[in-house]
């Protein structure tokens, strides 16, 4: 069973005007790590609709992608919610910073998300903007004993 469905069945009530778009090839090369994989994709979820329930844009969407080489298996999650701001850029994965004072962000998501996948998983996750919003990469290799 899809890792990425198990959360979207979990998170169905939270997009309420938001397109879910996946582009999911075989995420089974993933299942290795499934609860740590639910947890860092929850949190990125739940980031992505919050900056979206902000955001001005007409077709808010989430896009999931999964793409898979040889050595690795890509996870992408990708919104239309105007992306990161530049002077906050280099301090999203630390401890304790938040964008979200007012409504009682920890700071803590991102930072968590880190650690799961670089110590748990050994792998990779970078953050980026796109023309319209933000998009967070989990890179992993599938040669994992």
């Amino acid at each position: 069973e899809s890792v990425i469905n198990d959360v979207l069945a979990l998170m169905k009530n939270s997009f309420n005007n938001i397109e879910v778009k996946l582009n999911i090839g075989d995420d089974s090369n993933m299942s290795g790590y499934r609860s740590e994989l639910i947890q860092v994709i929850i949190i990125l979820l739940s980031n992505a609709v919050e900056a979206l329930e902000k955001a001005t844009a007409k077709n808010k969407y989430i896009e999931i992608s999964v793409e898979t080489s040889n050595s690795n298996a890509v996870l992408s999650i990708e919104d239309n919610g105007g992306g990161i701001a530049l002077e906050n850029k280099m301090n999203i994965f630390d401890p304790y910073f938040t964008t979200k004072e007012q409504s009682g962000g920890t700071g803590l998501g991102l930072y968590i998300a880190k650690i799961i996948v670089e110590n748990k998983m050994r792998g990779k996750i970078q953050a980026c903007n796109t023309g319209l919003g933000a998009r967070f990469t989990i890179i992993l290799s599938k040669n994992i004993s």
